[in-house]
């Protein structure tokens, strides 16, 4: 027998939802454009990831934490790709690649992101496989540069590694302020 419509939580997004998605796509972008300006001119692949994982995965994870239906991670990101798509063709690529990925993963193991599980390893994946795909999809739109991909690899796979180190520890902090926002009361 199946449950009341009630008591069945709602997969659909609601205006709070989309609200607080964009809200949480805005302090992204403020952290990307403080954090990768500083590091922009450094050649080592994935330092943009390095300076900006940690804290846009706390944003991220809170947001998660609070809409944590499947999806939501693409709702967040899919208003940042219009001002990613403005500033270069390739940041959107990775993106979207990205999010294809983690987000396929959550559906077929977690179905959304309301345990703190999921958002530990979607969050912090989502970051780490951000920086290969960002590389790779780099040589590939910027005109075919498989040799430069090639020779960084070794630098690339230390370059990851750090990203989920960091991404982790940002997620991390994260689940602890959703945390202490559920024991306040703030959060749902």
């Amino acid at each position: 027998m199946s449950q009341p419509a009630a008591t069945i939580p709602s997969q659909r997004f609601t205006l709070r939802d989309v609200v607080f998605a964009a809200m949480t796509s805005a302090a992204i972008m403020v952290v990307g454009f403080i954090t990768i300006p500083l590091v922009g001119h450094i050649p080592i692949p994935g330092i943009r990831s390095m300076v900006s994982a940690p804290f846009s995965a706390v944003f991220l994870t809170i947001a998660l934490a609070r809409i944590g239906k499947a999806g939501s991670m693409s709702m967040v990101y899919a208003l940042n790709c219009v001002v990613y798509a403005l500033i270069s063709p390739v940041i959107p690529a990775f993106v979207v690649s990205a999010l294809v990925l983690v987000e396929g993963m959550n559906f077929i193991v977690f179905r959304g992101y309301r345990t703190p599980l999921a958002r530990l390893i979607c969050v912090s994946g989502f970051y780490t496989v951000m920086t290969p795909l960002g590389t790779l999809w780099g040589a590939w739109i910027l005109g075919g540069q498989y040799q430069r991909f090639i020779s960084s690899l070794p630098m690339l796979a230390l370059s990851t590694f750090i990203v989920f180190a960091l991404s982790f520890s940002g997620a991390y902090v994260g689940e602890r302020v959703v945390d202490q926002l559920r024991r306040a009361g703030k959060l749902a």
